[in-house]
């Protein structure tokens, strides 16, 4: 985890860091609250609850007071089956203008002789957050049509890091003059910072930190190789779809769209003439075969007519993230709206290989929350598809506290930012 330099480390006692501390996934359609004991690395329990309609939009909060009730809901039903109350509190963030910047630094040490420490290597990394910020502020810009936006910084880890020459994964204790280092950026609107804030407030607990989801499935979910070889993740959630990048070990790259589950949802609403509660049903049913062969084929027709709009979503994304090169061929999808029939084969078309997105078909898997490894869950809490992006923040909220209360080797990929 980066400190801004100057910052007090906490003086916490390391007994403290295994406490139960919670994790929030405010979602468009649901609201999940996770509890974890750190010492353990165990998912102590889960609960759920249903957003009402226009509490959310586009993945961030809409109404305050709506979706401070319904976690309120998910916390009571977390806590009431599990044998702990947390203090702490690590909450996702995601949604259509939350801006992921890399920015890169190098420097020349006056005193190639002396092995390297956290400290000076956290000071390197602050002088690139006004570079990402300007960045960030121009395409929240451009997004969002206002002329100076106001973006808040609430995630800062490192890529990448080269001593020499030489990449390394942990440069402490290593000697070299030249220092080159690589910093993923989160930026988020000012607003919806808020808004967290004044969420996770009302759960008594004390923000840890606020991170973003993309990164956390992208850095707790994939196998080792995706690391080497290079990824790309989509989350489908309810209001908004998020696409993260690997490459050379790290994410270099975010971009969230708005379209997600509800679309869909909405337009089965609209062509049947449903409640979005009963559609939402339909559409569960469709995808897990639950419907009669007239039934299905009905809804078929109009799901494929949205899976075009949410290729062109992907494209959209994509494009942004890709840049004068070819995104990784390994595409790892998650989230709810995975689910859907169809959604993993969209990217089995010669449309992508001929517009230079990919150099070959890409290599397609749906992730479950199993291939979230460093937290156990023997319970079974967590399950659906749905389920991967909370286990991986639990997974983010247990290294951030190993980090902040233990001693031994720091984390150089872990939120900025808490309390």
């Amino acid at each position: 985890m980066l400190r801004k330099p100057g910052s007090k480390r906490r003086t916490r006692r390391a007994d403290q860091a295994g406490a139960s501390f919670l994790t929030l996934d405010i979602g468009t359609e649901w609201a999940k609250a996770v509890i974890t004991n750190q010492a353990q690395r165990q998912v102590l329990s889960a609960g759920y609850a249903r957003q009402h309609l226009g509490d959310m939009d586009g993945g961030a909060i809409a109404n305050i007071a709506g979706v401070t009730e319904t976690v309120s809901r998910a916390l009571r039903e977390a806590v009431s089956l599990a044998d702990a109350e947390p203090q702490l509190c690590l909450a996702g963030i995601a949604g259509e203008l939350v801006q992921g910047v890399v920015s890169s630094i190098t420097s020349e040490r006056k005193r190639p002789d002396v092995p390297l420490t956290l400290r000076e290597i956290s000071r390197l990394a602050w002088h690139t957050v006004a570079q990402a910020h300007m960045a960030a502020k121009e395409k929240t810009a451009l997004q969002s049509g206002i002329r100076n936006p106001h973006v808040e910084l609430v995630d800062t880890a490192l890529i990448e890091i080269r001593i020499d020459g030489y990449r390394v994964s942990n440069p402490v204790g290593f000697r070299g003059k030249h220092l080159a280092i690589s910093v993923f950026h989160t930026f988020s609107p000012l607003v919806h910072v808020r808004a967290i804030e004044s969420v996770v407030r009302s759960t008594g607990c004390q923000l840890l930190g606020i991170v973003a989801e993309p990164f956390a499935v992208a850095t707790c979910a994939l196998p080792a190789e995706a690391y080497e070889l290079g990824a790309v993740v989509v989350d489908i959630g309810g209001g908004s779809t998020d696409v993260a990048v690997l490459e050379k070990g790290g994410v270099v790259g975010t971009k969230m769209v708005a379209m997600g589950g509800r679309a869909f949802t909405r337009s089965l609403a609209d062509a049947f003439s449903l409640s979005l509660d009963i559609a939402e049903e339909l559409k569960i049913d469709y995808a897990t075969g639950s419907l009669a062969a007239e039934q299905a084929e009905q809804v078929r027709s109009v799901i494929d007519a949205d899976m075009k709009v949410f290729v062109e979503a992907l494209r959209l994304a994509f494009s942004d993230l890709k840049g004068a090169g070819t995104l990784p061929t390994h595409v790892y999808f998650c989230g709810g709206g995975s689910g859907l029939p169809g959604i993993l084969d969209l990217l089995d078309h010669p449309q992508w290989l001929k517009q230079g997105f990919f150099t070959r078909t890409p290599t397609v898997v749906r992730l479950s929350p199993g291939d979230v490894k460093s937290i156990q869950d023997p319970q079974g809490f967590l399950q659906g598809f749905r389920d991967v992006t909370p286990k991986a923040l639990a997974t983010q909220g247990a290294r951030v506290l190993a980090d902040r209360f233990q001693e031994g080797t720091p984390s150089f990929t872990g939120i900025r930012k808490g309390g």
